[in-house]
């Protein structure tokens, strides 16, 4: 029969509380689990509920009985406080040794505590195994010693297959359990005192041990490959927000330095306004090693910020030099040479013979799974990308490098509120050859 633990007792309690007569509010149901102890004398508790022959096991009891007994003090500071008001109250919290003494049924009690006080107490110590990461030798031999000495060896690694080819190159010889749950196979490795590894695949940070009281040894990665756990699977690696190129009108400050498109570096003096056929506007002063520029506020888009790339101010250039229109020239047939090495380059790899790699082994499969970041799907696609799918992605990026390189750099437009739509640069080239 199934029986199942209800979620309430407010009908049990109310109907008690009517038999004996006690008073209290019907209105409030919330309330009626305070009256617990007014309308049973001595309620269960949970171990009431232990079939007999049931072995208790309490972690720590000192501070268990610490713990209970501070809330027990709590109950009764709060049951002085509403007794006032409700003076049928009763107290209901017991102490932590009375519930151990009230209980109904007999049961055998085990006590687990890091600090053994009396004689006879259960000894739960463990041991750090003597070896560092990536000595397989030594690992192999502190193996081979716990299994003379009759222990069973377990190895919970997330590259189970490689741990076991390791230690079987050192003498050590290991098999490993695909199912976890293979019960029979797990009792017949352990009468052959032969190490059993087992595959994890969680992210919690694990240790290996020696229990000699339950003569048994953990090893885990961290004794094999030195892996911690670096991230759970739900953190995601913040891309770092690139700086812009765009002036910002309220963070430029006097003496900063920006570039114009057409008169290259120069060096932000102030913000005035000038009233010119009695219409007045904002003007940025820019100066210049042969004079000073004004530049209306509304084609701040005509300048960008300046990025140093070394130590010390720049050099400020003249609006009627050169200086800038061969830096502009150099730049843009460096990025028409790389273009041009980059078709060179495709063109070639399209004309040679591919290499047609095996299929992933299950070490490879192993190593993957082991990695402690997890991959998001958007991240994991790529990798299943086939290169006659990136192929022509390059060559567009190759092509549109191209057309950029001998394309010329639209001149400012004219003063304006608006900033004025983006001219196609692309309606006058063919399309790539591919």
């Amino acid at each position: 029969a199934l029986a199942l633990t209800p979620t309430s007792f407010n009908a049990a309690i109310r109907e008690r509380l009517e038999e004996l007569g006690v008073e209290f509010d019907p209105s409030q149901p919330e309330l009626l689990a305070m009256y617990l102890g007014a309308a049973f004398d001595q309620p269960a508790s949970i171990l009431d509920y232990l079939p007999e022959g049931s072995i208790v096991a309490i972690d720590e009891p000192e501070a268990c009985r610490g713990h209970a007994d501070r809330w027990v003090d709590h109950a009764a500071d709060e049951l002085a406080r509403k007794i006032e008001r409700y003076p049928d109250l009763k107290p209901l919290h017991r102490s932590f040794d009375d519930c151990l003494a009230s209980s109904k049924l007999t049961f055998d009690r085990l006590e687990l505590t890091e600090l053994v006080t009396e004689d006879g107490g259960l000894n739960l110590a463990s041991r750090r195994i003597p070896s560092s990461p990536h000595q397989f030798a030594k690992l192999a031999e502190v193996l081979r010693e716990e299994r003379d000495r009759r222990f069973n060896v377990f190895l919970v690694s997330a590259q189970p297959s490689r741990s076991v080819a390791l230690l079987s190159e050192h003498d050590c010889p290991a098999q490993f359990l695909p199912n976890a749950q293979d019960f029979p196979a797990v009792d017949r490795l352990q009468t052959q005192r032969t190490p059993i590894a087992l595959k994890y695949a969680g992210q919690a940070e694990l240790e290996g041990f020696i229990l000699p009281t339950f003569r048994l040894v953990a090893v885990t990665d961290r004794e094999f490959f030195g892996q911690h756990v670096l991230a759970t699977p739900n953190y995601v690696r913040k891309r770092r927000r690139a700086v812009s190129k765009a002036v910002d009108l309220d963070k430029l400050k006097p003496n900063d330095f920006v570039v114009h498109q057409d008169h290259g570096i120069g060096q932000f003096i102030q913000l005035e306004s000038l009233t010119i056929d009695r219409e007045t506007r904002e003007y940025l002063v820019i100066k210049y090693a042969d004079g000073t520029l004004r530049i209306a506020a509304d084609q701040v888009n005509t300048l960008s910020r300046y990025r140093k790339t070394s130590e010390g101010h720049p050099q400020l250039h003249k609006m009627s030099g050169k200086a800038w229109a061969n830096a502009k020239s150099k730049v843009r047939k460096s990025i028409k040479k790389v273009a041009l090495d980059l078709l060179k380059l495709y063109a070639q790899r399209a004309k040679q013979s591919g290499f047609a790699f095996p299929h992933d082994s299950p070490w490879q499969q192993e190593l993957e799974d082991s990695f402690p970041i997890s991959q998001r799907p958007i991240s994991s696609r790529p990798c299943r990308t086939s290169s006659s799918t990136w192929k022509p992605i390059a060559q567009w990026i190759a092509w549109f490098a191209v057309m950029w390189a001998l394309v010329k750099p639209r001149s400012p437009s004219a003063p304006s509120s608006r900033r004025s739509p983006p001219v196609n640069r692309w309606h006058s080239s063919p399309p790539p050859p591919f």
